[in-house]
């Protein structure tokens, strides 16, 4: 198929997607929900790399196998093993429904997905092919989740938790945000579910798909930010071109007219247009702002936008209740001024549900071609949470964290675990080092230890130099075996760290 026809169909599909997204009951034009996503025309289609490889059902035993798990489910105990495919193949949980299952069918079978319903306990089950599993309990039930792996770290913001090692891990998910879950890190019971009919308990096997280490070392993010001028002029643009191949236009404010409400090019298209075709002509891709974060079009805090306040924020939208618009904003700035792809500020902190979804739909619009970048200082929970979703993670291309968090640059956990993900999400992980503070040397050894990347500030001529003089040399091929070397070797001491913790 032709680009032009490759296009054309893109946009269709993202129309009808839209389309549903406001037709799901009126339910997803509020806030997004676990039960929704076991629907099955919700993302039915295998995205970015992730799929359904095969399910056999054999006897008593359903063998579903994705990218990046294997997930094994015993119908005689209603034991359900999850197995880790990617880096190491390994056991990393079971989850225990405590019965036998039986009436067990096979609902629905594709590289999307696989679905598989239950008569006794009443339930049904859904395996995407970015390894994320969810039960739906159709009846009140207890379940166990136990847990295979030492946890060399681990998070947890209400009733999601990340448990992980060097090697990967998992995460847990309940639609019951306030369910006393007894989640345990050091216990080889992790977590209990007492869970009410209709809740929904999601696990995630990580990491859900490779990571992908030639375009780690090859991307190169220059980021502009200015508050009195979006549009840098062609000379501007051309002196960039020794600092990346990327080029990423934040200035929320003044890139767009009414930030908070849409997305329209604040010195009109044509500027726009000049920029983006000056940059194409360096044979550089361009990147620009959006955020679902702030954007209150169709919420309550609609009246509070601001227009002429650059860095000002003057509210949030934290639970997915304003996506329908928001994706279809994004939608007109991808298909009528062509950029090469869109940076989220902040996503739905508060609604692991609506956060994946809005993953997946931005992935869509922006096309597997494109590029997909988050800030996610915090991903979900309050302001320092350190809590993370890697199945929402692995449809973006990068993910930008430690905004104002300095003080926590010297904790190499926090880079190792948060920042990198290295074999947890397995996207790109960028330090967000835009206070202007100078880095040295040891700290770019860390960094490296621990498979983080840099943007070029390029705003900031000591850091931007930096970037170029010291950090970009050590983005060799030899980095790879340098970095597998040493998560071998600090996941020799796991088990001792994690009866330490």
């Amino acid at each position: 198929m032709s680009k032009g026809g490759e296009d054309v169909l893109r946009s269709l599909r993202t129309l009808l997607s839209l389309v549903a997204l406001v037709l799901i009951g009126g339910a997803y034009a509020a806030v997004p929900t676990f039960q929704e996503l076991m629907d099955p025309s919700q993302f039915p289609e295998p995205q970015f790399g992730m799929r359904v490889l095969s399910l056999a059902h054999k006897g008593a035993r359903i063998r579903i196998v994705t990218t990046g798990a294997i997930v094994n489910v015993n119908e005689r105990n209603g034991d359900i093993e999850f197995e880790q495919r990617i880096g190491r193949l390994r056991k990393v949980a079971v989850l225990r429904v405590g019965k036998p299952l039986d009436g067990v069918q096979i609902t629905h079978e594709g590289e999307g997905f696989a679905s598989i319903s239950v008569d006794c306990p009443k339930l049904a089950i859904r395996i995407n092919g970015d390894s994320l599993f969810m039960l739906h309990a159709h009846e009140a039930m207890d379940l166990e989740v136990e847990s295979k792996i030492a946890p060399a770290w681990n998070a947890s913001w209400k009733t999601n938790h990340l448990v992980v090692d060097e090697w990967g891990g998992f995460g847990l998910y309940c639609s019951d945000l306030d369910l006393n879950d007894h989640f345990d890190a050091a216990g080889p019971v992790v977590a209990k579910y007492a869970l009410p009919e209709d809740a929904v308990l999601a696990v995630g096997v990580c990491p859900p798909k490779a990571y992908a280490w030639d375009r780690s070392l090859d991307l190169q993010v220059v980021w502009h930010w200015s508050a009195q001028n979006a549009y840098p002029s062609d000379e501007e643009l051309l002196s960039w071109k020794p600092y990346g191949n990327v080029i990423l236009l934040q200035s929320e404010v003044m890139l767009w007219k009414d930030w908070n409400l849409d997305f329209v090019p604040r010195l009109g298209v044509d500027e726009f247009v000049r920029v983006r075709e000056t940059i194409h002509r360096m044979r550089m891709r361009f990147i620009v702002y959006t955020s679902p974060f702030y954007f209150l079009k169709g919420t309550s805090q609609e009246g509070q936008a601001v227009n002429d306040k650059p860095g000002f924020s003057p509210g949030a939208v934290v639970n997915g209740e304003n996506m329908p618009l928001f994706l279809e904003a994004i939608t007109r700035v991808m298909n009528d001024l062509k950029p090469d792809g869109l940076y989220f500020d902040g996503q739905y902190m508060q609604n692991p549900a609506a956060l994946y979804a809005l993953a997946r739909h931005a992935r869509r619009i922006v096309g597997d071609k494109g590029l997909l970048e988050w800030h996610s200082t915090t991903e979900l929970g309050p302001g320092g949470s350190l809590m993370y979703m890697p199945q929402a993670d692995a449809y973006t291309d990068i993910q930008l964290r430690g905004e104002g968090q300095d003080a926590t640059y010297g904790n190499f956990d926090y880079l190792r675990f948060f920042v990198s993900g290295y074999n947890i999400n397995n996207r790109i992980g960028v330090l967000c080092n835009n206070s202007g503070q100078e880095m040295n040397k040891e700290m770019l050894d860390s960094l490296l230890q621990a498979n983080v990347r840099l943007h070029t500030l390029i705003g900031h001529p000591k850091l931007r130099d930096f970037v170029k003089d010291d950090y970009r040399p050590r983005l060799t091929l030899d980095l790879r075996d340098t970095v597998n070397k040493l998560v071998d070797e600090r996941q020799q001491k796991v088990s001792q760290k994690a009866g330490t913790r």
